[in-house]
């Protein structure tokens, strides 16, 4: 199975990474081979910066998260500008979180430079990550060196060895980037730039045709 890291040990032999074992036993001897099979694990990391004027650093930030195809639950650890914290888990930091089948979250709360982490899980396991909004802050969140302005995690799947790192920054007072594709104007040639100088060129010749004429007039009135 390739979710599963293979290895025997024969009697007192150090263990091995082969997936078969063959060897010749003397008369009325025996020995016990042992095959164990172990799951393929990964993980997952979330950190949170806090930016911005007049930004509240203390403030918590909360994530649902949510994680499926295991059973069980797994531990969480949370790092505090990159040092563990050890104090008792409480409600809005949970030490663990159990993986359904139903669809339901666990909230993990997060403020400025902390972090959780979630190791040891199945890489048959999908996990989703999604930050509640909080008003007067635009969220960033970096996947893989790639910002985005959606403050989401997709379902992922658990990868052998890896611990991906989806880093959010809530930034305060910066204004959310809308863009309107719909063109409400009434439809027209681009501009080129030389229009108004064409315009301008236009007019000094009308003068200049209306100065002429009227000499014209008054030469041909005073030869009358």
């Amino acid at each position: 199975n390739a979710n599963y890291t293979t290895s025997v040990k024969c009697g007192d032999d150090s263990e091995d990474t082969r997936e078969f074992y063959g060897g010749q036993l003397d008369a009325g001897d025996s020995r016990t081979v042992a095959f164990t099979n172990a799951m393929k694990t990964g993980g997952f990391t979330v950190s949170k910066t806090v930016a911005g004027d007049d930004a509240n650093q203390q403030q918590y930030f909360t994530f649902k998260v949510r994680l499926t195809g295991a059973s069980g639950t797994f531990n969480v650890k949370y790092y505090q500008d990159g040092v563990e914290i050890t104090d008792a888990a409480t409600a809005v930091q949970p030490s663990t979180i159990t993986a359904s089948s139903g669809g339901q979250s666990t909230l993990i709360q997060l403020k400025h430079g902390q972090s959780f982490t979630v190791e040891g899980l199945p890489v048959t396991a999908t996990y989703s990550v999604e930050e509640k909004k909080v008003a007067g802050y635009t969220p960033t969140l970096n996947k893989g060196g790639v910002d985005s302005t959606d403050p989401a995690v997709p379902d992922t799947q658990i990868v052998e060895n890896t611990t991906p790192v989806y880093a959010y920054t809530n930034t305060h007072g910066a204004a959310a980037v809308t863009t309107d594709t719909t063109d409400t104007t009434t439809s027209r040639t681009p501009t080129t730039g030389l229009e108004g100088s064409t315009g301008m060129m236009f007019v000094i010749l009308m003068c200049i045709s209306a100065g002429i004429i009227f000499s014209i007039s008054r030469l041909t009135k005073a030869e009358e």
